[in-house]
């Protein structure tokens, strides 16, 4: 059998220094990627190409988007971009430790062509203590310790660090651009249980976190997170949820997230959040989830009231 190809893919905007860690630690890889691509989402305080001129990466592409394409539009353009038969994601502010996880990627996605993407163990640096982010729930976790040490197909993965098949990227559409900010992944997640492919994590697939500051609190619009949040809750639910759980899954998320906009003072935010969902209900027929992506949900750590 032949090896599947493989593409790593950075979205970058106006960081240097962690860019730079990020691309050394794919560097020192074991598995040599097909190519690297580095998109500059039209950075305004640096030239990333200039920042990259010494970088040591093999086959390494740097390119530019005059207009800020965000996460999801970052990542679709980069997606298109790619060569390789499978694209790992990483962020800018991520970088990976041991050399062989690109290796174990690989491996996993050859011997399992239904497996689309692969979510790692991510491992969060915002705070004194690390901690994990992993596709199970809080009350998950405190039930079964053991989760985040196994190997599995799981609901969903965080884009923090992730490989996925790019012709899954391409029968399933890729990201929802106009999610801008937050579930994007979950969107992704759920298009693709509905078209019968598996998610698995892998917790021997460790990438490290340290999340600077979002580009929408570096335009000083850290209201604009809140706002995004509430109005993709609102598509999700009208998007793919059964009509038995819609009710309760907006109960619990908007009350979680007017609880937050009151603490914070975003209040306007979190109302222009909920205005804009509700106009944005209209323009998409609903794609409920199939029986077969509920079975496959429920029997996978699955979430669907909240």
């Amino acid at each position: 059998m032949s090896r599947l190809t493989l593409s790593v893919l950075v979205l970058t905007r106006n960081r240097a220094a962690p860019l730079l860690r990020c691309l050394d630690s794919i560097a020192r890889q074991s598995l040599e990627a097909h190519e690297v691509i580095v998109l500059d989402d039209a950075s305004d305080q640096l030239r990333v190409s200039d920042v990259l001129r010494d970088a040591d990466v093999r086959h390494m592409r740097v390119l530019r988007s005059d207009v800020p394409l965000g996460i999801a539009g970052g990542r679709n353009q980069l997606l298109r971009e790619a060569a390789g038969d499978v694209c790992f994601v990483i962020d800018d502010d991520a970088y990976i430790d041991e050399p062989n996880c690109l290796e174990r990627l690989m491996q996993i996605l050859e011997r399992s062509p239904n497996t689309a993407i692969v979510a790692a163990r991510i491992v969060d640096h915002r705070f004194p203590e690390p901690r994990l982010l992993v596709p199970f729930s809080k009350r998950q976790r405190r039930r079964f310790p053991r989760l985040v040490n196994e190997a599995q197909k799981v609901s969903y993965f965080l884009g923090g660090g992730h490989a996925i098949r790019r012709d899954v990227f391409a029968k399933t559409g890729g990201y929802h651009e106009d999610f801008v900010f937050g579930e994007e992944e979950l969107d992704l997640s759920y298009r693709i249980i509905q078209s019968g492919f598996d998610i698995f994590y892998a917790p021997d697939v460790v990438v490290h976190h340290a999340p600077m500051p979002s580009v929408l609190r570096s335009q000083a619009r850290p209201q604009s997170e809140l706002f995004y949040h509430v109005r993709n809750r609102l598509f999700l639910a009208k998007q793919f949820l059964p009509a038995a759980y819609i009710a309760p899954y907006l109960a619990i998320w908007m009350s979680r997230h007017a609880f937050a906009a009151v603490r914070n003072g975003a209040l306007s935010a979190f109302l222009r959040g909920v205005t804009s969902g509700l106009h944005a209900l209209g323009r998409h027929a609903r794609t409920p989830l199939s029986d077969q992506a509920l079975a496959y949900l429920r029997q996978n750590h699955g979430r669907l009231w909240f």
